[in-house]
């Protein structure tokens, strides 16, 4: 009986052993995935093909995740973007946020730019739970907003262009051949 009884202890000691060490390295995995990170808020007139989980990126590099997309309430024509970014990141005063396509799969993503790392931290605004980052216009919304600009551009060119091809145009052109010709005509028989 005695040796059954010591049979039973090793094994409950080997099975708490199993249990002890699968415990570290859950808890360990869970430490090692888990980066601390801020929340920012930045508000958008639009988000198609944003979704959470999509990244966030600072001057092209990864920095964190959309972590949630809702209506502002207090405005609910635009809409409310939640930002995990890691807390190694200080969020300045004079960046933007802009939302961007990325690459041939149309994925949009999260880009903050900012010129200066001089700037004071983003900090919440009295009585907000987090610091809002300050939208900016995406690359396509400015080729949008140009494209007005760019079109009577091009109207103009094929307007002049039209002029310079008129009738009366091909005729003077036609006469300064004709009088080109004459001349070099002329200096080759002296």
């Amino acid at each position: 009986m005695e040796t059954r009884a010591n049979y039973i202890i090793v094994g409950l000691v080997a099975i708490l052993a199993v249990l002890a060490f699968a415990g570290v390295i859950i808890f360990a995995a869970n430490k090692a995935g888990k980066k601390d990170v801020k929340q920012y808020k930045v508000y958008f007139e639009s988000v198609s093909g944003l979704s959470a989980g999509n990244a966030v990126q600072f001057n092209g590099v990864r920095v964190g995740t959309v972590k949630e997309i809702t209506l502002s309430e207090q405005d609910q024509s635009r809409v409310k973007v939640v930002l995990e970014i890691d807390s190694k990141l200080q969020m300045r005063q004079g960046w933007e946020a802009t939302q961007e396509i990325q690459g041939i799969t149309g994925q949009s993503v999260i880009n903050i730019s900012g010129r200066s790392t001089s700037g004071p931290p983003l900090q919440p605004k009295p009585g907000e739970d987090m610091p809002e980052i300050p939208s900016g216009k995406s690359t396509i919304e400015q080729l949008a907003n140009q494209a007005p600009d760019l079109i009577d551009a091009a109207n103009r060119f094929l307007e002049d262009a039209r002029k310079m091809v008129s009738d009366e145009n091909a005729k003077n052109f036609s006469q300064i051949l004709e009088s080109t010709s004459r001349l070099t005509a002329s200096l080759a028989k002296h």
